[in-house]
């Protein structure tokens, strides 16, 4: 029964894990301009990050299942290795946003940077 706490736990981390930015950050178009106000905008970016989950998600299926004997060795073991498992997928829908032109940066430095990008768009 541990055990299948222990998988069952760890997918369902992994899984949810990478399809939401963290609070403190947000996903920012590439190009500088705002999805606010601009309901367009605001489909493309949600069938971007639908993709992407659903491709995170593709990467998780084939990830190998973490198991543990109930052993506080091996469930620690256990949850190093899910956690890596959460980095790397965390990678796969930030790489995936990325090729569709968004990255996730911290809130609070989100307008300077929209900035920045603007600023680089104009210079093409």
């Amino acid at each position: 029964m541990k055990l299948l706490l222990v998988i069952g736990a760890s997918a369902m981390m992994l899984l949810s894990s990478c399809q939401t930015a963290p609070t403190n950050q947000i996903w920012l178009r590439t190009d500088g301009r705002s999805q606010v106000g601009n309901p367009h905008l605001m489909q493309q970016f949600e069938i971007d990050r639908t993709v992407c989950v659903g491709e995170t998600q593709k990467s998780a299926v084939g990830a190998p299942v973490v198991y543990s004997d109930g052993s506080i060795g091996s469930t620690v073991s256990a949850a190093m290795v899910t956690g890596q498992k959460s980095d790397t997928l965390n990678d796969v829908m930030k790489g995936c946003m990325a090729q569709k032109g968004y990255v996730m940066v911290p809130k609070d430095q989100a307008p300077a940077m929209a900035a920045q990008f603007r600023n680089n768009a104009g210079k093409k």
